[in-house]
């Protein structure tokens, strides 16, 4: 049983070292090589930020003629840099796009010592939002004393 066990390994040894059918590399002759590409619109998704101390606007890239951005992600968040005192909850706010309100959500004010992070983080959107065609659309945080924002939006260009 062991000699037959080790003819048939060295028959199938041979007949992989023998056949080229066993390890072809690239494309095998007469045959046409098979291309990806992306079908999906948001295949090209790009992500943009801002970030500072004071008010922040993140302008994204004005698509084009006939052409929209989609907004796939929205990322808001702060850093105290001082001591920050609790106030109203701050907006934070769109243009460019019609159809929806122009706040995507707000940041809740509390007390806070140097190096604290707050904010919305992720914002979940569900779906994309659409904006205007042929428009650069903002997202924008205010002021506050204290506070450096950072605003990160993902998104792909689509008629």
């Amino acid at each position: 049983m062991r000699r037959l066990h080790s003819f048939v390994l060295a028959a199938f040894a041979l007949l992989a070292l023998a056949s080229p059918s066993f390890a072809q590399t690239g494309t095998p002759t007469g045959s046409t090589p098979v291309t990806q590409t992306g079908t999906m619109l948001n295949a090209s998704q790009r992500c943009d930020s801002v970030a500072g101390s004071g008010a922040q606007t993140l302008t994204l890239q004005n698509p084009g003629p006939g052409l929209s951005d989609y907004i796939t992600h929205v990322i808001a968040y702060g850093e105290a840099t001082g001591t920050v005192t609790a106030a109203v909850p701050i907006a934070i706010t769109t243009t460019g796009i019609n159809g929806t309100t122009p706040t995507l959500g707000s940041v809740n004010l509390t007390a806070w010592t140097i190096g604290a992070v707050t904010g919305p983080g992720v914002i979940p959107l569900g779906f994309p939002i659409k904006a205007n065609a042929n428009t650069a659309p903002t997202i924008a945080i205010a002021s506050v004393t204290n506070l450096s924002w950072r605003i990160t939006a993902c998104y792909f260009v689509a008629p």
